[in-house]
This record gives structure tokens, sequence and C-alpha cells, in this order.
């Protein structure tokens, strides 16, 4: 069993915050084999590893594609609110142990100086707008509002869709960064020290220290 922490009590359920096993690696693997044919996008969504029976490694667009795989029967991917709730409110202020986590996506402009993911930035956006929501000063994107396709206009062989259903948006505001980009698109990420950034622009970036949080709804101690 790997890490976990009780996160929420809604009525009689709980729902309990983990980091994901390495269990689900082979059939991730074979999921983005099957359905992504480009080598780049290929390489990109699979940055995963294994130690100590963790996932590890974690870049946002390989998490967004784990969030629709359907590998993840009845879990889900953590929100920034989730970690918030384990980091802020000290349930276990130590829980991650040096490792940094990927939960969504910074958007702050239509548009983004840094080239590759300048047409990201723009497809978003206008999403955004077609939603009528205004940008403002940026929203934050969650792993749950996102969807994966191939573009071969890409430079990760990849665009970004946001799912039909989603409608809210947080504020960047909301978020005490410690670093952040002034436009753009970027990873938000907790890291190492526990702190809030999004001034990481390479959606592909990875390192070992990397895990995916997931949320699980807990009754009378057993999953359902």
């Amino acid at each position: 069993m790997t890490r976990q922490v009780e996160l929420y009590e809604i009525r009689k359920s709980f729902e309990t915050l983990r980091i994901l096993d390495d269990s689900i690696l082979p059939e991730y693997n074979d999921f983005v084999k099957s359905n992504y044919k480009s080598e780049v996008a290929r390489k990109v969504l699979m940055p995963y590893g294994s130690f100590k029976g963790e996932l590890t490694g974690s870049n946002v667009l390989g998490v967004v594609c784990l969030q629709n795989s359907g590998l993840l029967k009845n879990s889900r991917i953590a929100t920034w609110q989730d970690l918030e709730t384990v980091t802020i409110f000290n349930f276990n202020a130590n829980f991650f142990k040096e490792n940094y986590i990927d939960c969504g996506l910074a958007l702050r402009s239509a548009g983004d100086v840094y080239s590759p993911n300048d047409l990201l930035a723009k497809n978003l956006a206008s999403q955004l707008k077609a939603k009528g929501i205004k940008l403002g000063k940026g929203k934050l994107l969650n792993i749950a509002d996102l969807t994966l396709r191939e573009d071969k206009n890409s430079a990760y062989g990849l665009a970004l869709d946001l799912k039909e259903e989603a409608k809210k948006f947080a504020d960047l505001s909301q978020i005490n960064w410690v670093s952040a980009k002034w436009q753009g698109l970027a990873m938000v990420r907790l890291c190492e020290d526990l702190k809030w950034r999004s001034c990481l622009e390479k959606l592909s970036c990875y390192y070992d220290g990397g895990r995916v949080a997931i949320v699980e709804k807990i009754k009378r101690g057993k999953k359902y």
C-alpha cells in the first residue's frame, strides 16, 4: 500500500488522498501505445517509472492522459484544492516526502512567447471564450477539465481540449504562488518544499521525484 491520508468527511463516506502505486504502469503504457501513433506524443506521455511500489515521474500531459485512460477506476486525479487540504490544514505536513505533484495548468494569456505552448494556449483560451468565460488575469485548469488529442502541429504531438462539462475554473489569484510565469501556459505543480509554482513552461518536463496523487472515496473502511 502506498502513502495515503484521509481528506474529507462527506456524510458517511470519506475521501482519501493517496500516492498512486506502480501496478498501473504496464496497462498505462499499453494504453498509450494503442491510442497514440505519434512517437513524439508517446515519448511525452510515457514519463513514468517505479520506485518502492510507487509510480514515479510526472508531467501534466501524462497525468491528463492517465486521468482519461479509464484505468483509475473509482479514483480521480487530485486537484489543487485537495492538495491544499493536506498541506495547509496540516493533516500531515510531511506527507509528500520531498516529491512534487502535478495537478493542472495555469493559463494566463491567449498565446505564449514560449513557442511550444503558443498553439495550446491559443486553443484553450478560445475554448474558454466559447464557454462565455473571461480569462481575466488567468484561470486554473484542473486535470479533470482536460482531454488530449494528437496534433502534428504541436511541439508535443498533442493538443489539449476542455471537456464539455467543464464550467467552473478558479482564478489564479486564489493560489499563493511562490513563483509563476507572467503570461502563457505553465504546469501547476506542488513542489518538494510544499510551495506552489506555475513557472514550468515545458509541459513535458519531469524527473524521478514526481508522484501522482489520486483521490478515492472510502465507505466504512472500504473503497466503493
